[in-house]
């Protein structure tokens, strides 16, 4: 059976009064208007969308944001590439030239097990910084929460003092 036959999941729908072209379009204006909202709060959408960072999370300053996105995009991009000048020698120049790649590719052979290795370490740091902030805004957030209610107890506190106060004057 090939991917075509199998229609488990698969849902049709023929119905004149859908407008494809309207719902795409709808689709697109939200798009466009969530990626302008998350530019207007200093976010990257794409970023936002991959979970990065939560849209209703207590913001710390912007640059922990795009240090983080940056971290996210390039933690892997490690590898070093051949790249031999030529040098123009007569009679010798392609053996020496032949010479210089093998040397090359040996250093870059160790080169690039090292760099695996530091990918490694970087993506474990990445995933680090990403739970820990993600912990730090759901801190803030059980912060917030625990300071208003604190405020309203206050108020309720100062209300009844207030009150024993005017109690007590009147005695």
């Amino acid at each position: 059976m090939s991917d075509t036959d199998n229609v488990d999941g698969v849902v049709e729908i023929r119905a004149s009064e859908i407008d494809v072209e309207a719902i795409l379009g709808q689709i697109r204006e939200s798009l466009h208007r969530r990626r302008e909202a998350a530019q207007a709060q200093g976010l990257d959408f794409d970023a936002l969308a991959k979970g990065v960072y939560q849209e209703d999370a207590e913001r710390l300053d912007a640059a922990v944001y795009s240090n983080l996105r940056r971290l996210n995009a390039v933690y892997n991009r490690i590898t070093v590439k051949q790249y031999v000048s030529p040098r123009h020698m007569p009679l010798i120049g392609g053996l020496v030239q032949r010479a210089r790649a093998a040397l090359h590719d040996l250093v870059i052979y160790y080169v690039n097990t090292l760099g695996s290795k530091q990918i490694l370490v970087n993506e474990t740091t990445v995933r680090l910084f990403n739970a820990l902030l993600a912990e730090m805004e759901q801190d803030a957030a059980r912060t917030r929460q625990e300071m208003a209610a604190l405020q309203e107890q206050l108020a309720v506190l100062r209300a009844q003092l207030a009150e024993l106060r005017s109690k007590q004057d009147q005695a």
